[in-house]
């Protein structure tokens, strides 16, 4: 698997098909997601040195191409395998991971990056976001209170399914008494 670019003609369609520079003959690269402002380019990939089966990973924009591959470490990745990373308006990195403790098989993972260098406060998304199958794909509008994922959870019309999701932001505040 390898990540390309194309530019579009409203005449011929998809042109100029290319590689990107981070592809490798003996490793996969998949699973793209650009920054907000187009200069960070999160995605998963299996290449040596890596934490586990599959980590994320961050190439920086230089230029028409993109930097050295940088792995997120050990904050991020784990010895299973981290996937679909999607970064949010306001620079929230979304993942899916099968090697953390969830509610089973990939669960949705929120970090957020402290200062350049550290991704801190990995948050597992919970219940109804996550369930005891695999769920990933995590995608949502730039308010973060609507967007898509997918599962393979029971109940669906196949074997991984896209779920639309609207977060409600209402919060409740009381004492409870016996």
């Amino acid at each position: 698997l390898g990540l390309y670019h194309a530019d579009y003609d409203e005449k011929k369609g998809w042109v100029n098909v290319t590689p990107l520079s981070i592809n490798g003959a003996t490793y996969n690269v998949a699973h793209p997601s650009l920054s907000k402002d187009g200069t960070q380019l999160f995605f998963i990939s299996d290449m040596p040195g890596g934490q586990g089966e599959t980590d994320i990973y961050v190439s920086l924009k230089q230029g028409n191409d993109w930097g050295q591959p940088i792995n997120l470490g050990p904050d991020v990745n784990t010895p299973g395998r981290e996937m679909f990373p999607f970064t949010a308006e306001d620079g929230t990195l979304f993942f899916s991971s099968d090697s953390r403790v969830g509610l089973g098989g990939l669960d949705i993972y929120s970090t957020t990056l402290s200062g350049n260098s550290k991704w801190v406060n990995v948050t597992n998304q919970g219940a109804p976001i996550n369930s005891s199958s695999d769920d990933f794909a995590y995608v949502s509008d730039e308010t973060g209170r609507h967007g898509y994922m997918s599962s393979n959870r029971p109940g669906g019309l196949g074997d991984d399914d896209i779920y639309k999701f609207n977060k409600r932001t209402e919060s409740t505040c009381g004492t409870v008494a016996e």
